[in-house]
């Protein structure tokens, strides 16, 4: 019966059969905690979807069961799906065994289409069509008529991150320096995010990202508190954060110019080398990833010249593009970043031409501009000195000094 009334009033808040996927996930992901007390027949048997509901918590197995009984009381199909969460692609190539998947999730069959939910996940927003799926290469349903195991192809969409960054140089004053930074979560992104903010709170999470920047801008400091706004219905979360650099322009060691360099700081560390490659082992590569990031700087002058650059690194295990424009009529500088994982592992065999491929990509990841010092007209040249003259000069000098000296004495005391 509780079953059938939860079902009821997820009924009652949408006709759409995807949304009511959605709200019945959001449902389990709210109101059970995920709490795994695996002790004897525990360790495989879940709990009645019942029993979960008046405990108000349970493990992977006990909120799936939970999740399946709402999605088929409200007629959509679904199934239990046994994963591992660490072999994932290796997991065809071990032999069958109980102890093949440490985790379970659910499959739900809609409109010929196939969606994978985890029911332990947090902060899943929107529709059916919004909510990131988890993957993991593989998954054994229990279905009688499932005889193999089932693969779970990724979705790169459902995990995209975008950032712009904007520099304002307009300012006489080249100690005031202007930088926003505009974010958008959507999919697995909105989800992180919230739980951070949820985890850490506002205030920890703006002094997290205000270390961040002062890696890449020492002098660094906050203008406007850091906001976001949250969009559940799109499952899309929005940032905004605004500071001010001091110091922005360094001037370099012969006081001829003013330096400063632009950083893609949202793709770095996806690009960062195994700290000990070896020739045994693979290496794991985040996955999936999707990331975009737009850097604008705005001059107040004319006289800048940049050349449009363009360069791509694509292999089999990640895409990468970086892009440089500049409008002169806008007075505006526009640098693209792009990094998509295509990958989860690099094979033991590859690992030297991935690292020849990040390193190429790590040449791109940053934008350095300079501007000349003015400076006032050099004074006239001075004559070198004739020592030699000088020299002989000084002994003149002393020589008649000497000998008005005597004169004047010999004066005051006559022979």
């Amino acid at each position: 019966e509780s079953i059938k009334s939860i079902a009821t009033e997820i009924k009652k808040s949408s006709a759409n059969a995807e949304d009511q996927i959605a709200g019945a996930l959001q449902y389990d992901q709210r109101e059970v905690r995920y709490l795994g007390i695996e002790i004897g027949e525990n360790s495989h048997k879940p709990s009645s979807a019942d029993e979960t509901l008046k405990r108000r918590y349970g493990d992977c197995k006990d909120k799936a069961v939970l999740l399946i009984s709402l999605l088929r009381e409200l007629n959509i199909e679904a199934y239990p799906a046994l994963v591992n969460t660490d072999l994932k692609k290796e997991l065809i190539n071990t032999l069958p065994s109980i102890s093949s998947f440490d985790h379970v999730i659910v499959q739900i069959r809609h409109n010929n289409k196939s969606y994978w939910l985890d029911p332990t996940r947090q902060y899943q927003y929107g529709s059916l069509k919004d909510i990131y799926q988890p993957y993991y290469d593989y998954a054994l349903v229990i279905n009688q008529d499932e005889k193999i195991l089932t693969p779970i192809k990724p979705d790169q969409v459902k995990s995209r991150y975008f950032v712009k960054d904007t520099f304002d140089l307009t300012s006489e004053n080249r100690n005031e320096v202007t930088y926003t930074s505009e974010s958008e979560y959507y999919g697995l992104n909105a989800e992180r995010t919230r739980n951070q903010l949820a985890t850490n709170g506002l205030t920890k999470t703006q002094s997290d990202y205000l270390d961040f920047f002062k890696g890449y801008y020492p002098s660094i400091k906050t203008i406007e508190p850091f906001t976001y706004t949250d969009k559940p219905s799109q499952n899309k979360l929005y940032g905004h954060e605004k500071y001010s650099i001091e110091n922005f322009w360094v001037i370099n060691e012969s006081k001829t110019k003013y330096n400063e360099n632009f950083y893609a700081n949202a793709v770095p560390s996806y690009l960062k080398e195994p700290e000990q490659p070896t020739l045994k082992e693979p290496v794991r590569i985040t996955y999936p990833v999707n990331i975009k990031q737009t850097i604008e700087a705005t001059f107040n002058s004319d006289g800048w010249e940049f050349s449009n650059e363009h360069f791509v690194e694509d292999n089999e295990f990640f895409y990468f593009l970086s892009d440089v424009k500049y409008d002169d009529s806008k007075k505006l500088l526009t640098l693209d970043y792009e990094y998509k994982s295509k990958a989860s592992y690099v094979s033991a065999d590859k690992i030297d031409s991935y690292i020849e491929a990040l390193n190429r990509a790590g040449d791109n990841l940053g934008y350095g501009i300079y501007e000349n010092i003015k400076t006032s007209a050099p004074a006239a040249e001075e004559s070198p000195i004739d020592w030699p003259v000088v020299i002989i000069a000084t002994y003149v000098i002393l020589f008649l000094l000497v000998f008005f000296l005597w004169l004047y004495d010999s004066r005051r005391n006559p022979f």
